[in-house]
């Protein structure tokens, strides 16, 4: 399959993609930092900034993994950590 992950670099997305790549699945990582991505899972994926998902056909993608977003795990429950 051919999947889009967002997030990946995060503690789920840490943990996933070596599975999915192991799977043999062809994976999109999006992110703010490609050198980071590269870094953390090697040059076996597709590193591509926000604004390179527009070259992306729409039909070539089985799936997409949205892990990007506020950490829910880290700190307490205040209502502005709610908020986010």
């Amino acid at each position: 399959m051919k999947i889009i992950v967002t997030g990946a670099t995060g503690f789920v997305g840490k943990n996933l993609i070596p599975t999915l790549l192991e799977q043999q699945h062809v994976v999109f990582l999006i992110g703010r930092d490609l050198a980071k991505i590269y870094k953390i899972f090697g040059k076996n994926v597709n590193a591509l900034m926000w604004n390179q998902l527009e070259d992306i056909l729409p039909d070539d993608i089985d799936a997409v993994i949205n892990l990007a977003g506020e950490n829910i795990g880290d700190g307490l429950w205040t209502k502005a950590k709610k908020h986010q």
